[in-house]
């Protein structure tokens, strides 16, 4: 059995994200460990740092060089899941506003990366939708230098 071309295409999509990640996320290689952990410590303590940092990608107006920080319900979510393990919420917000990489990807990075996220689960319509989910999560992790 042959794949399919809409499989093809996911999966070119997905190669292409990759690349995106992997170009975006270059590190200083004169880097001391002492800056190193200086930075991390300054980043995790920081959300809007820490995604400008880690996800330059999604910092960026897509087709130009204009820099774009989270919104500010995005940096207000994060830190109150910081303050409350037992945190919940429902996010309502139009269209195109980044709920779903927030929520389902970069959220839990940083919660994982400050020592607050021992277990999580993403959860979609259908086993294809989460696929697609995970496949995102997976594709910040595998390439970024960062």
């Amino acid at each position: 059995m042959g794949v399919s071309t809409k499989d093809k295409k996911a999966f070119e999509k997905y190669k292409e994200l990759c690349e995106l990640i992997r170009t975006s996320t270059s590190v200083k290689l004169n880097e001391t460990s002492a800056q190193k952990e200086a930075r991390i410590k300054m980043l995790l303590a920081d959300y809007e740092a820490f995604f400008m940092y880690y996800f330059p990608h999604y910092a960026r107006k897509k087709k130009s060089d204009i820099i774009i920080a989270p919104a500010p319900f995005h940096i207000a979510e994060a830190n109150a899941c910081l303050k409350d393990p037992f945190y919940q919420a429902a996010w309502e917000a139009v269209r195109g506003f980044a709920k779903s990489v927030v929520a389902d990807t970069i959220l839990p990075i940083y919660l994982d990366k400050n020592d607050e996220l021992d277990l999580g689960g993403i959860c979609g319509q259908t086993n294809p939708k989460a696929c697609k989910l995970l496949a995102a999560t997976q594709a910040e992790n595998e390439p970024n230098h960062r």
